[in-house]
């Protein structure tokens, strides 16, 4: 196993476990670092979760554009479009099924209904 990285004072930067992971330390503690890469191709990658992500992105830009027409700004970074009825359940981006909540009460809610 390579020597563990170091600063200038000699604290530990990160090193590597025993599989090869890189290991960081903040405050004394190993922190395992996340392959992101690895994570999209398994999972955010999949045909399903792109069309999902792909109808959220709709559903935003649809009422982005309402607000936009009744002169209103566009929705704010902690404000999120919620599906009434999950998408994962069968809900749709209509306009009866979608409001904005929000990022902390959308995520509270998850996929529950109502």
């Amino acid at each position: 196993m390579p020597a563990a990285k170091r600063d200038k004072n000699g604290k530990i930067i990160y090193k590597r476990d025993k599989n090869g992971k890189i290991l960081r330390y903040k405050d004394g503690r190993a922190k395992v670092v996340r392959n992101y890469r690895k994570e999209y191709d398994g999972y955010h990658g999949t045909s399903e979760q792109k069309k999902n992500r792909a109808s959220r992105n709709k559903a935003r830009r649809r009422i982005n554009a309402s607000r936009k027409a009744r002169g209103q700004a566009p929705l704010r970074k902690n404000q999120e479009v919620d599906h009434k009825k999950p998408l994962s359940k069968g809900g749709g981006n209509g306009k009866s099924n979608t409001r904005v909540v929000s990022f902390a009460a959308n995520r509270r809610k998850y996929n529950k209904s109502k």
